[in-house]
């Protein structure tokens, strides 16, 4: 499956806005990343997508 996507909003993690456990078990070493928000625009399958996802 493909999504083809128009990006709307975007973010990068504010550390400090999250808790001490998530910064330990998700981000040990500090590579906090950006945050993407889309729109999904269309949606693509191979023919046997529903059989490969059942």
């Amino acid at each position: 499956i493909h999504y083809e996507c128009r990006v709307v909003h975007k973010n990068d993690v504010i550390p400090d806005e999250l808790t001490e456990d998530i910064r330990n078990s998700a981000y040990r070493q500090g590579d906090f990343h950006r945050i993407y928000f889309g729109k999904i625009l269309a949606v693509y399958a191979d023919a046997d997508a529903k059989k490969r996802l059942a």
